[in-house]
């Protein structure tokens, strides 16, 4: 047999068995769960629910997306052994979440280190091959990073500069990294 033959034997095979082998597959609606901190009633849980809609709508319901919202999956660390055990299939991570197996996540989130969008475009760019691996690294793949704003300080008296600040008490979370 020479190398088109058979080129054209394994093709023909192929086919057949995808031919044959769809209608069972076609039959199996798949759910997949995401867990998410953010409130359904935000932009980002509605976001949340429009994704879920679309999946269904383009694989013709064969794609079903439940969405855990505003943390009624746990906390972070829970959306991670959940995750583990394959009791849900995706989650939405703060930092501070992304924290507990990449702790380099936290370098992105330091009041002051990053001024602008443009230094942030910068450090993401740098650091996201270093970011995806170290999260591959603890068994998860990372499918996309988002941006949810800058950090704001507030104080009832003015903060010009590094002494100021140093003067103030600064509250905080007693897990917060």
């Amino acid at each position: 047999m020479n190398y088109i033959t058979k080129q054209k034997l394994f093709f023909l095979s192929v086919l057949l068995l995808f031919f044959f082998a769809a209608p069972l597959f076609a039959q199996r609606a798949m759910t997949i769960r995401i867990a998410s901190l953010v409130p359904e009633n935000t932009t980002w849980g509605q976001l949340m629910n429009r994704l879920a809609a679309e999946w269904s709508r383009v694989t013709n319901g064969q794609i079903n997306v439940t969405v855990f919202h505003g943390g009624t999956a746990g906390d972070e660390a829970q959306v991670w052994a959940l995750l583990r055990s394959n009791q849900i299939q995706a989650g939405m991570f703060t930092s501070v979440g992304l924290n507990s197996i990449a702790p380099e996540m936290m370098t992105i989130s330091y009041p002051f280190l990053i001024r602008n969008d443009s230094e942030l475009d910068e450090v993401l760019n740098r650091m996201k091959p270093e970011l995806d691996a170290k999260i591959n690294q603890n068994g998860f793949v990372p499918l996309a990073l988002a941006r949810a704003g800058w950090v704001k300080l507030f104080s009832r008296t003015p903060v010009t500069t590094p002494d100021d600040l140093r003067r103030l008490r600064l509250g905080a979370a007693p897990d917060d990294p």
